[in-house]
């Protein structure tokens, strides 16, 4: 349930008569309300290849926009046809999407799958499938840096050779009904012909989607619960029953359905190697929580559970406001969430061990730091208005772990009670009434971020600096809003809110300029980093405090874009390559595809980061055997020592610069080089 800062984007398609969310999608129209309706579950596999003349190259991101995923009843149903039934795009969309559009990375589809979306549609047997795509932007691939003549580490846009087929028969038919389970996988097959000659200029692609039947990336986790009329819903609220798979350890929604006559069917991404961890939660109605983690699941290998749970339960809420404890103003985006033993470990202590405890419910502050937020509708409820009461009350509560960027995480225990003016919920000790009204203590840290050239008059420089816990990736805090230069502006200080527990942190900033008129995702400046930076051990402090070690002694020069891009060596699918500066962890990269490359074959990875002295280290995760259960999720360990890079700066030019930043010398850098270590050696 801690922050974290790097987010793996990796896909399958399975469908599955399961899941429920009523998602729209770029041009669809409403999902259609005949009775009866039915949940559906999607996700997407892919690869890449290169065409005859094309040699294999890193790409540090391929992304498809996918806009939408239709279904018909019709046999060989063509795009006018008025029956299609529109699956749309999750809710919310992957971090980095366009507006309206699920942005999936081939290059990140190699060691698991991941769903692309839940809904309902109306039953019935679909015999065609249709895919839509951004037909303005279909997608974009992100090349590492080469001596080649093109600009390393910026988006260039794809365009399709010839339009693909993306109408598909189903066959068998997908029938999606209160008790058909159907398992489709897709494959989106991209094959690179032709690369851009100048930079701006497009990749040409060719794109083949296919049908594999079974889908044999999928774990199937099956369970039971008596909480449950023969309807599906719950005795009391009408609203239906669920059965969610998370992330273990976290509050990631993987897959939610709607519990039919007692019954749940899970395809959850698995790899085949360490397996995926998950936890499963019951809620809904007037039913109690349930939850349970469950060992690895590995792909194939069914997995049967029982969830009982007690049904008929008074349900109330609990809403407050969560506060800076320095300011006593509302900590906009701050999150409360229930924590629950798992069932198959009720004797554990949610407050004293949080990590061994399971997210069942979550919400979020307004701006004013009030929650639940209105527009947090789960399950056609709203979180935390209708929350069951914990069976024996008060000797019983629930843990509410309350949290935001930057701040302590504290745990409190609480019951639900009747909404009153907008107010419920009792988080006193036993005897007392008290509302679940939370203020998070911290400490502040002052610094400053000093640029060697102030960026050109009518351009601007934006710097975020960003905190991790000493040695790790773990991101606990960041400034609210970056930091703004514009000419003739080069220095500026600033008060970053952090924890006051850690007795040290690691500090870094990162500044975002532009490339071809548009906000760069790879920065052109150097990454100032600081690292065992002095915190408060435990201390809250509400005034800034600048530290014996100061944040930050260098500064920040536009050295142009740069990579660093390898292969691993025997990795598992819980690898992943870690870049990091003087001992601070600033980039990680999961494992790609595998390329023959020309005496350099095998699973890929790339990083963009701007010229400078780096360590480049392979991390892994290790998950217990099948037939254990763990108590906590692995957390990624180090393999081996880390290996010094250099990634070299560009020549100097005074035209075709890929950022708006300049140099010391008043010019800006040409097109980037990176640099290829030796394979990182796998667990």
């Amino acid at each position: 349930m801690n922050l974290n800062k790097t987010v793996a984007v990796i896909l399958l398609l399975g469908v599955l008569a399961i899941v429920a969310a009523n998602c729209g999608g770029n041009g669809s129209s409403a999902i259609p309300s005949a009775v009866p309706d039915d949940d559906i579950e999607i996700a997407l596999t892919g690869s890449i290849s290169f065409g005859n003349g094309v040699p294999a190259q890193r790409f540090r991101n391929v992304f498809l926009n996918i806009t939408n995923v239709l279904l018909n009843q019709k046999k060989d149903a063509i795009p006018s046809n008025k029956k299609w039934r529109p699956v749309g795009v999750p809710s919310p969309l992957p971090t980095g999407s366009p507006a309206g559009a699920f942005q999936l990375d081939l290059n990140s589809v190699v060691t698991a799958p991941v769903v692309y979306n839940t809904t309902i549609v109306q039953d019935g047997h679909y015999k065609t499938l249709q895919l839509q795509f951004d037909t303005g932007a279909p997608g974009s691939i992100v090349p590492i840096c080469t001596s080649g003549p093109i600009e390393g580490c910026a988006a260039y846009p794809i365009q399709f050779q010839t339009p693909p087929n993306l109408i598909l028969p189903l066959n068998p038919a997908l029938q999606v009904n209160a008790t058909a389970h159907a398992n489709i996988a897709i494959n989106l097959a991209l094959t690179v012909v032709g690369t851009p000659s100048v930079t701006g200029g497009a990749y040409t692609v060719t794109l083949t989607p296919t049908l594999v039947q079974p889908a044999p990336i999928e774990a199937i986790v099956t369970g039971t619960t008596n909480a449950t009329s023969s309807s599906g819903t719950s005795a009391k609220k009408g609203n239906q029953l669920h059965a969610t798979a998370e992330i273990a350890g976290t509050n990631t929604t993987v897959a939610d359905l709607t519990v039919t006559k007692g019954q749940f069917v899970l395809g959850l991404p698995a790899p085949s190697d360490i397996g995926a961890l998950y936890d499963v939660t019951i809620s809904g109605g007037d039913v109690a929580f349930g939850a349970l983690r469950l060992p690895a699941l590995f792909p194939n290998q069914p997995f049967s559970t029982t969830l009982n749970v007690a049904s008929d339960q008074t349900v109330a809420a609990i809403t407050g406001t969560i506060s800076d404890a320095c300011t006593g103003t509302g900590i906009p985006g701050a999150t409360v969430q229930i924590l629950v033993p798992p069932s198959n470990s009720t004797n554990v202590d949610c407050t004293s061990t949080p990590a061994q405890c399971i997210s069942v419910i979550s919400a979020t502050t307004d701006n004013a730091g009030n929650y639940p937020l209105p527009s947090q509708i789960k399950n056609g409820v709203i979180p935390f208005q209708n929350l069951p009461v914990p069976a024996k009350g008060i000797d019983t509560p629930y843990t509410l772990e309350i949290s935001a960027t930057g701040y302590d995480t504290i745990y409190k225990t609480g019951i639900p009670s009747a909404l009153v003016d907008s107010v419920g919920g009792n988080c006193g000790s036993k005897g007392s009434a008290e509302p679940c009204n939370f203020s998070l203590t911290s400490g502040q840290i002052a610094g400053q971020v000093v640029l060697t050239g102030a960026p050109p008059p009518g351009q601007t420089v934006s710097v975020e600096v960003f905190a991790e816990d000493t040695g790790t990736s773990n991101l606990v805090a960041m400034l609210p809003a970056p930091l703004v230069f514009t000419n003739p502006t080069s220095s500026q200080s600033f008060t970053l809110i952090v924890p006051s527990g850690p007795a040290t942190l690691d500090l870094y900033a990162v500044a975002t300029d532009t490339f071809n008129g548009a906000a760069d995702p790879y920065t052109g400046h150097t990454i100032l980093v600081q690292q065992g930076v002095p915190g408060f051990n435990g201390t809250p402090n509400c005034s800034p405090v600048t530290p014996a070690t100061e944040p930050f002694t260098g500064d920040m020069d536009c050295v142009g874009h740069g990579s660093v891009a390898g292969t691993f060596s025997a990795p598992t699918s819980g690898t992943s390559a870690v870049l990091s500066k003087n001992g601070v962890q600033l980039f990680t990269a999961g494992v790609g595809p595998t390329l023959d490359l020309g005496g350099d074959t095998g699973p890929t990875y790339a990083i963009c980061a701007p010229p400078d002295n780096y360590d480049i280290q392979a991390f892994a995760v290790t998950n217990p055997a099948p037939s254990m259960t763990p108590i906590e999720t692995p957390t990624p360990l180090p393999i081996g020592t880390p290996t010094p890079v250099t990634v070299p700066a560009p020549t100097a030019t005074a035209t075709n610069c890929p950022t708006t930043c300049t140099n010391t010398m008043g010019s800006c850098p040409g097109n980037c080089a990176g640099t290829i270590p030796a394979p990182l050696q796998g667990p």
